[in-house]
Formats: C-alpha cells, sequence, structure tokens
C-alpha cells in the first residue's frame, strides 16, 4: 500500500500524524480541536459498545453523522482521515465503513474518497460493507440502491487488488459441478 501509507510513513507515522503537537508538545485546545478530538474518541469507542451503524435509530450513528457534519464545514478531509485512523490503527471495520460511506454521501467530502477509500478497505467484505451503509443513508439526489461517481470509481479501483482468495471466500453463490462431479452424484445414487 504505497499512497497513504508513504505519505504519512506507515502505521507510526500516521498516529503522529494525527496527535502533532506544538514545539512544546501541547496540543493546543481550539473548538475544532475538541471536536475532532471527540469524534476520534467516539470512534475508538465504538469497539466497546458495538453499534449497529446500518440502523437509523442506532445511538452511536446519530452521534458520528452530527459530529462530521460540524467537522465538514471546516476540515472535510477529517472524516477520512479518521475512517483510515480507524481501520488501519484501531482494527474496527464497521466504523471505519461507515466513515467512507459518510463520506461519500456528503459532498464537501467527495473529493477525498478515493484517495483514503484504497487505504481503508482492506477485505471484500469492507468493499461491500461500505455501498450497503451508503445506501442505509438514503441519498435522495441519486436513486434508491445507487452509489455516487466518487464511490463507484474508487470501487473499481480498489476490486483488482483482492486476490483471488479473497474474492472468492466472499462468493456466496455455489460453484457448478463438473461433468466429473455430476457423474459421480449419479453412480453413488445408483448404489
Amino acid at each position: 500500500s504505497s499512497g497513504i501509507n508513504a505519505e504519512y510513513g506507515g502505521r507510526a507515522g500516521l498516529i503522529n500524524k494525527y496527535f502533532e503537537a506544538s514545539n512544546e508538545n501541547v496540543v493546543r485546545e481550539t473548538p475544532e480541536n475538541a471536536l475532532k478530538q471527540d469524534f476520534i474518541n467516539l470512534a475508538a469507542c465504538s469497539l466497546i459498545h458495538l453499534p449497529k451503524l446500518d440502523q437509523k435509530s442506532d445511538s452511536v450513528r446519530i452521534k458520528l453523522i452530527d459530529m462530521a457534519d460540524k467537522i465538514v464545514s471546516f476540515d472535510p478531509e477529517f472524516i477520512l482521515k479518521t475512517a483510515l485512523f480507524t481501520r488501519r490503527v484501531l482494527n474496527i471495520r464497521v466504523t471505519a465503513n461507515f466513515l467512507l460511506a459518510l463520506a461519500a454521501y456528503n459532498k464537501e467530502c467527495r473529493r477525498y474518497v478515493k484517495k483514503y477509500y484504497t487505504e481503508t478497505v482492506m477485505l471484500p467484505s469492507d468493499w461491500i460493507d461500505v455501498a450497503e451503509l451508503y445506501t442505509s443513508l438514503g441519498d435522495k439526489n441519486i436513486g434508491f440502491s445507487a452509489l455516487p461517481v466518487c464511490l463507484r470509481k474508487a470501487m473499481i479501483k480498489k476490486f483488482p487488488t483482492f486476490d483471488e482468495y479473497q474474492v472468492g471466500k466472499y462468493n456466496k453463490k455455489p460453484k457448478k459441478k463438473s461433468k466429473a462431479e455430476e457423474e459421480e452424484d449419479v453412480d453413488d445414487d445408483e448404489k
């Protein structure tokens, strides 16, 4: 994974990027920084609370959306940075996937989706989950079960990075039997 990991210097660099301090190693407290910290804390606490982010009535989902709406007004990229941090450092899949879906839903964040999607989504199940979570947001500007262009492009870019085993593991359709296997089944039935 080159893009984001190279930019931030791997996992340790990513952590340092999030918690950059001034020369005195003291983070200056501003309302914006406090809101960002609360947002990260809420994402991290989702490991304990096990939210059902696909349900509109989930309290964690409601809080994440509310806080994200406020953060987007001054730092739209931060939603995606938090998704990446949540998935790669905290290893929390569902919240990271929800934040990706929420970013794709929010017009101000869409320009950053392609940059962060490939590094945040690690499994084919994540790939699918982001799309399902997006549809749970109920975007009235596009048709039911449709996805915005930025998300479709990011998904198309990511899909070839999965190997055959990863994709096969999530294939729910049963394989067609070969003629030899079908003949074996017939022979077994005759016995």
